[in-house]
C-alpha cells in the first residue's frame, strides 16, 4: 500500500472514531438522571400540626409574681412533642424546654429558678411541634388570654379581648386537701364582642393564678364544671391548671362567668374538660 492510500485510510478511521464518540456523547446526554446511578423521587411534605398558639405563664406564682412554668395551647394535628423558648428583649432565655402534647396543649418548666413574665412587646418566643415551627403569641397576663370568635364556626376576629380578673372562693364544705371545691368567677373585657349569641370568647385560662385559690391546690386529678362555660373540643382535664373553653358573648362587658374547680373529678359529671 502506498503512503497516500495509507494516509487516506487513517484519516477515514479517525473521522469514523470521532463520529462514534460524538454519537455516544449525544446519546449519553439524553439519558435521564433517574437511570444513572441514583433514583430521584418527588416528595411532598405536610405539617403534622399547626397553630396559631397562645403561650402564657402557668402554675402558681410566688410572692414576687414569678413563675416556673409556661404553657402552649391551641395546637391542632398529630404532633407528640412540643418545644418552647421564651426570651426577653435582651436575648436572655427565661424558660425553654420540651413537653408532651396532649389535647393541643403542652407545658415546660424552668430549671434555673423562676422568671418574671415579660410584656408582649418585650417577649421573643419560638414554638415548634415535632420540630416544625409554629406561629405563636405571648400573653403575659397571669390569668391567661382570650380571643373573640364567631360562635358558629370558631373563626377568629380582630376584636379586643382581655381577662380582667379570675377569682376563686371556697364552697365552704370543709373538705380536706385533694377533695376541695372552689367557685370560680371570671371577668372579661371585650367591649365590641356581639352579645346576641353570634360571637363568643375563646379562653386560655391559667386557673392556678386565680386570686384566692389555695397555693397547695392539687391538680393531678382535678376537673372543672361547665357552669357558664362551653367545652373547647379536645381539651383535657389532665392539662389543668391550663384550661381551654368558651365564654358566652353576654360576658363582653364585665358580667361574671361562673364555674367550679374540683380537686377530685372522679365520678363528677358536667365537666367542661374531658
Amino acid at each position: 500500500m502506498t503512503r497516500r492510500p495509507r494516509f487516506r485510510l487513517i484519516a477515514a478511521l479517525t473521522v469514523l472514531v470521532l463520529g462514534l464518540l460524538g454519537v455516544a456523547e449525544a446519546s449519553a446526554s439524553k439519558i435521564p438522571l433517574s437511570s444513572v446511578g441514583a433514583v430521584w423521587h418527588s416528595a411532598t411534605f405536610s405539617r403534622p400540626c399547626a397553630g396559631p398558639v397562645l403561650v402564657t405563664p402557668m402554675g402558681n406564682p410566688n410572692g414576687a409574681g414569678k413563675y416556673s412554668q409556661a404553657a402552649v395551647t391551641g395546637l391542632s394535628g398529630s404532633c407528640s412533642t412540643g418545644y418552647l423558648e421564651l426570651r426577653d428583649n435582651y436575648g436572655t432565655t427565661l424558660i425553654s424546654g420540651t413537653g408532651t402534647i396532649s389535647g393541643g396543649v403542652f407545658s415546660v418548666s424552668t430549671s434555673s429558678g423562676q422568671y418574671t413574665p415579660p410584656s408582649t412587646a418585650n417577649a421573643r418566643i419560638f414554638v415548634s411541634g415535632n420540630t416544625w415551627p409554629i406561629k405563636a403569641t405571648w400573653m403575659p397576663s397571669i390569668y391567661g388570654g382570650c380571643v373573640v370568635v364567631v360562635a358558629a364556626t370558631g373563626a377568629t376576629t380582630t376584636k379586643p379581648c382581655s381577662i380582667t380578673s379570675l377569682t376563686a372562693v371556697s364552697n365552704g364544705d370543709g373538705a380536706g386537701r385533694g377533695y376541695r371545691t372552689d367557685h370560680m368567677y371570671l371577668v372579661l373585657s371585650a367591649p365590641t364582642m356581639v352579645t346576641d349569641g353570634t360571637e363568643k370568647a375563646y379562653l386560655v385560662l391559667n386557673l392556678g393564678a386565680a386570686s384566692g385559690l389555695p397555693n397547695n391546690w392539687q391538680w393531678g386529678n382535678a376537673g372543672v364544671t361547665t357552669g357558664n362555660l362551653t367545652p373547647y373540643p379536645g381539651d383535657r382535664c389532665s392539662a389543668l391548671p391550663m384550661l381551654q373553653a368558651y365564654a358566652p358573648g353576654w360576658a363582653a362587658n364585665g358580667a361574671q362567668v361562673y364555674f367550679d374547680a374540683l380537686e377530685n373529678r372522679t365520678g363528677a359529671s358536667g365537666l367542661v374538660c374531658s
